[in-house]
């Protein structure tokens, strides 16, 4: 085996939590990771010629072509491994194309345990970068914001000039309802993150990035203080993907309302949708929201499933393997 990195286990299992982006004004910059969603992979390798194989359950993801596979041969061909043979059991416990961060939880799993597997020290930047790198295949460009989350935990902050991300865990607890629409509605808009994106602006105004600066500031002053009224004021508040996203949703705002009628602190878009979020003070304000939220949606004819849950406090993680 060439390289710096000499196997120290032959095998790992590592969990990394689904997430949720933006948060409202904070596109690219902004995220925090959700219980009760998470990715699971079990990695072993052997000797052999530097062939990568995935088995994939769960959600009906296909093993070929998996990006677990991707960063693996990524993973091999950038740290100069050879003569080993990696084979990833990949159990999809995120939804996919929920915006619920499916992808970066992948990416995220399969690099922790390759790095802990070869114990290659990788600093957060490189971490970041590499995650970042198998998110463009299904974004078509890189993004940092699902992964950050995905590997610290907690409610990230990217910093994007020096590659880098900021953990804040808030001093109250928050509580997360989430709607999300059915795998048949999803499958109407095939590589959903990437035309997400290409349908916000390529320019902003001055006044209109003056007011997102604003949005963003209040958020983030709101989590590190535990202010739930300006909390939920600065996660309701994009003036940049919200307009253009919230048309691929059906009835987006009329669940907005209904969501602050009924005790919501706040309410978005869950990343690059078609899942919606609703922060709440608390467990029984956060269920009637969600029972609110489904009501509206079986009500018109659309398959959802609500959830309640809460921030992650914990990121990627080793596991015992079963």
């Amino acid at each position: 085996m060439g390289g710096n990195g000499n196997p120290v286990v032959r095998r790992v299992c590592v969990r990394a939590p689904a997430s949720i982006a933006n948060l409202g004004a904070g596109f690219d910059v902004l995220a925090m990771a959700i219980e009760g969603f998470y990715d699971e992979v079990k990695v072993s390798i052997s000797e052999g010629n530097g062939h990568v194989e995935v088995e994939s359950t769960g959600f009906n993801i296909p093993s070929r072509g998996n990006l677990a596979c991707a960063i693996a041969e990524e993973f091999l061909n950038r740290y100069k491994i050879d003569g080993i043979d990696v084979k990833i059991v990949l159990h999809k416990g995120i939804p996919p194309a929920r915006g619920l961060g499916s992808s970066g939880a992948s990416c995220v799993a399969t690099l922790y345990a390759l790095s802990r597997i070869f114990s290659i020290n990788l600093s957060l930047s490189e971490f970041l970068e590499l995650a970042g790198l198998c998110e463009s295949f299904v974004a078509g460009s890189q993004h940092y914001d699902n992964v950050s989350a995905s590997t610290l935990g907690g409610v990230v902050i990217v910093d994007r000039i020096r590659l880098g991300a900021y953990k804040i865990v808030p001093p109250v607890d928050i509580h997360v309802a989430v709607l999300m629409p059915s795998e048949k509605f999803v499958s109407k808009y095939p590589r959903k993150t990437a035309f997400a994106r290409d349908i916000l602006p390529k320019q902003i105004d001055l006044r209109t990035l003056v007011d997102q600066n604003s949005a963003v500031a209040k958020l983030v002053y709101a989590l590190m203080s535990g202010n739930l009224e300006v909390l939920g004021e600065a996660v309701s508040t994009d003036f940049v993907a919200e307009p253009r996203r919230s048309t691929l949703i059906p009835l987006y705002w009329e669940l907005k309302r209904a969501a602050l009628e009924n005790g919501a602190l706040g309410f978005n878009i869950a990343g690059a949708g078609p899942s919606v979020f609703a922060l709440c003070r608390s467990i029984e304000d956060a269920t009637r929201v969600s029972e609110a939220l489904r009501g509206i949606a079986e009500r018109n004819g659309i398959e959802t499933e609500a959830i309640v849950t809460q921030i992650a406090r914990e990121g990627v993680r080793i596991v015992e393997c079963s």
